[in-house]
């Protein structure tokens, strides 16, 4: 297909995966690929897969927690943020994104906002069984006693 198909094609509604010819099982094979990418903290080449994948198919929420996910483990704190925010506007209840978005904020001083984010994803995790939220309820407990030997040492 040429580009001016291409255009065609976007100007009509058309996806931009459909467009370029991506099948479903084409666009988890790349994610596959991003996240084993992840496994092993090949992080950079891990964020061309996911942000090629959000521009291919923007409306997935779970790549765009994928790539604040990676930028988070980056320490690209201040671009994950707003990528967080996306995603959690797109899937409120994406416990993954509350945590990272959560880790962040405590990254860049943000305290307030990373206690109601992790209380969120804890809220999210009543019956105690997601490993996402028990990260959450870490990061609440190292918080708590960051602030209680500060408060001590005074």
């Amino acid at each position: 297909m040429r580009h001016l198909e291409y255009l065609k094609a976007i100007t009509h509604g058309v996806p931009l995966a459909q467009a370029l010819g991506f099948s479903e099982a084409d666009v988890q094979k790349i994610a596959g690929l991003a996240a084993a990418l992840c496994q092993t903290g090949r992080w950079a080449a891990a964020l061309k897969l996911w942000g090629g994948l959000v521009s291919l198919q923007p409306e997935r929420a779970e790549f765009w927690s994928a790539l604040g996910s990676t930028l988070t483990r980056m320490g690209r704190h201040e671009e994950a943020i707003p990528v967080l925010t996306l995603t959690l506007r797109m899937d409120p209840t994406d416990t993954a994104a509350l945590v990272n978005r959560a880790e962040c904020y405590i990254a860049t001083a943000q305290l307030e906002a990373a206690v109601a984010d992790l209380e969120r994803a804890i809220r999210q995790d009543m019956a105690e069984t997601d490993p996402v939220a028990d990260r959450a309820r870490q990061l609440v407990y190292a918080l708590h006693e960051f602030f209680r030997r500060a408060h001590l040492s005074g």
